[in-house]
């Protein structure tokens, strides 16, 4: 679901012709907080949420039928850039929480270690943060990984995030997921919707969680 988002965002991108488009005015996290492939996917979604919001292609739409666009592969494409930051920085966090050797097994699962949560909610089943496939971390979904930290978070909180951080990013949390989660079903996902993804992204970015998320990020993985 993911992959296919990503190439529909990719090609519908090559219709938007403007070549000044500021990533600022869109979300502003500077670039260097992340991943190269993250920011392109930014970048990208950018574009092609300019030219469907701002620059409709001016095709006439059939009488009586109000034009409908799915902002479904956007939502997915925001949703993935935060998706990752969070599991290369709080998610490594549970992870080492729970045993896994940092930095040398950063981004890969840890021979026979057992990395589980059970997170305490009417039915919760088991989450793996040591999930492997051909040497690869396989990391759990948005929904799983959000239950883990949080259940873990009941303990202790990661260094440097203080209580009323750890909130605020729960809360931006269950945002993004709720409607990453709607866009993965069958629902048309409007303009409004992608809208607030958007601003939850930017709200982190405004309270300075992107920055955390790169300094755990470099911690986790051995970094200066």
């Amino acid at each position: 679901m993911d992959r296919l988002c990503i190439c529909l965002v990719s090609f519908l991108s090559q219709l938007n012709t403007r070549q000044h488009l500021s990533i600022d005015e869109f979300i502003a996290v500077p670039r260097e907080l992340l991943e190269p492939d993250s920011f392109q996917i930014l970048r990208t979604a950018h574009k092609v949420i300019d030219l469907l919001v701002s620059h409709r292609i001016d095709t006439p739409a059939p009488i009586m039928e109000p034009e409908i666009l799915d902002f479904t592969p956007g939502v997915v494409c925001l949703a993935k850039v935060f998706e990752k930051k969070a599991n290369f920085s709080v998610v490594h966090w549970a992870r080492r929480e729970l045993g896994i050797s940092l930095p040398q097994y950063f981004n890969k699962p840890q021979p026979g270690i057992k990395a589980t949560v059970i997170p305490a909610i009417p039915g919760g089943s088991e989450i793996d943060l040591n999930m492997g496939r051909r040497g690869k971390w396989l990391p759990p979904g948005i929904g799983q990984s959000e239950l883990a930290c949080k259940e873990l978070s009941k303990a202790r909180l990661p260094d440097n995030w203080d209580i009323t951080e750890w909130r605020l990013l729960l809360t931006l949390w269950k945002k993004v997921r709720e409607k990453r989660n709607e866009a993965a079903h069958t629902e048309i996902m409007d303009e409004a919707s992608i809208r607030e993804v958007k601003q939850t992204l930017q709200q982190m970015a405004e309270s300075g969680l992107f920055e955390k998320f790169f300094y755990m990020k470099n911690e986790y993985r051995g970094g200066a």
